[in-house]
């Protein structure tokens, strides 16, 4: 009896090496572009990409805060002062038993002490967007690079991607620009300059509008001409330009760049 013969296994077909590549997906060209191919490090474009991408997303945080900072101030403001036409002060102050010309100068200071609340409040509410955004933001980026430094010191600058050198570039660079915007504008001096006398005006626009409320039945009510007197008074000490800046900051920074562009020469 013939011995019957075991079956050979069959092995799958072969596949040809280019097709086999062929199968696995692959990156979009684009994509290809953005890193070397044998260390997967971000070349020259990717880090502009990931650099823009990072400014990008900080200019859109930095309008959320502005917006919100904005309908915090307008909905704090909104409760000091009403601001009233030119007309209405004239009605208001036609109550007050003086001359015309008196009461017209009355209107007159009046309209300039709601001009200078107005300045004030805008300058005020300028650098209080300005110092919320930049403490947001260098919140926020000195989050991202602590963390970005506490990878690169655990795998070495050498061997870390380079990815995250960009990020603690990019991030350590807004902390260092919002910090010296803060002291060169001097953002915290400026807020209570203009707070200050903010304050100030709003009462002396509520003195004044108590003044023409009062003066004909109060008994100890000063003459229209020593309250105008007074008034131009306190105009006078409350004639401020409330702006300052720390101009030697700017050459505290300049003098690495100095440093660098006029090395030692050697003896």
């Amino acid at each position: 009896m013939a011995e019957e013969s075991s079956p050979v296994p069959l092995s799958p077909p072969s596949i040809p090496a280019d097709r086999e590549r062929s199968l696995v997906p692959s990156a979009p060209r684009w994509f290809a572009r953005l890193l070397t191919p044998e260390s997967h490090q971000l070349t020259l474009g990717g880090h502009l990409i990931l650099a823009g991408t990072l400014l990008l997303g900080c200019l859109t945080v930095n309008a959320w805060m502005f917006t919100f900072a904005q309908r915090q101030e307008r909905d704090w403001l909104s409760l000091t002062t009403v601001t009233k036409t030119l007309e209405d002060s004239r009605a208001i102050a036609a109550n007050v038993q003086g001359t015309a010309a008196e009461q017209a100068r009355m209107v007159d200071q009046f309209m300039l002490v709601q001009a200078r609340i107005e300045t004030h409040a805008q300058v005020m509410g300028l650098f209080y967007k300005l110092n919320f955004i930049a403490l947001g933001t260098i919140g926020l980026a000195t989050g991202i690079a602590s963390i970005s430094l506490f990878f690169i010191s655990k795998a070495g600058w050498e061997r870390v991607n380079n990815a995250l050198i960009n990020l603690f570039i990019v991030s350590t660079g807004l902390v260092i620009f919002h910090s010296n915007l803060i002291f060169i504008f001097k953002f915290q001096d400026n807020i209570r300059l203009n707070g200050q006398l903010y304050t100030e005006y709003t009462e002396l626009y509520n003195t004044v509008l108590s003044y023409w409320a009062i003066q004909p039945t109060a008994p100890n009510s000063p003459a229209p001409a020593d309250f105008i007197l007074a008034t131009d008074q306190q105009l006078a000490e409350l004639g401020k330009i409330a702006l300052d800046f720390d101009v030697s900051r700017i050459a505290e920074l300049s003098q690495p760049l100095e440093t660098l562009g006029n090395p030692p020469q050697g003896e």
